[in-house]
């Protein structure tokens, strides 16, 4: 059976520890937004997702192939250009 972008994103905090209300608040998503995620989030949504949890591999959330997390370092790119370096654990 094959899951949903939200079920892999509860499956990521489970493994995390994280609860989700915590994790919405350190995305600076509204309070309840994993609960009410029906399909896909949206690109915006998807990217603060992201910055938020910068191990969780991006197309495993969206598609379920690959690994949950990512392997080393990551970086992100800022709105400004910069660059800011995230070690996986």
């Amino acid at each position: 059976m094959e899951t949903t972008v939200k079920q892999r994103l509860i499956e990521y905090l489970k493994h995390k520890g994280i609860g989700q209300t915590k994790f919405e608040s350190m995305a600076g998503l509204s309070r309840g937004y994993i609960t009410n995620i029906k399909k896909e989030p949206t690109s915006s949504k998807l990217l603060m997702i992201l910055v938020a949890a910068p191990d969780l591999n991006r197309t495993w959330l969206e598609t379920g192939e690959g690994n949950m997390l990512l392997d080393g370092n990551v970086t992100l790119i800022l709105d400004d250009g910069e660059e800011a370096t995230q070690y996986a654990e």
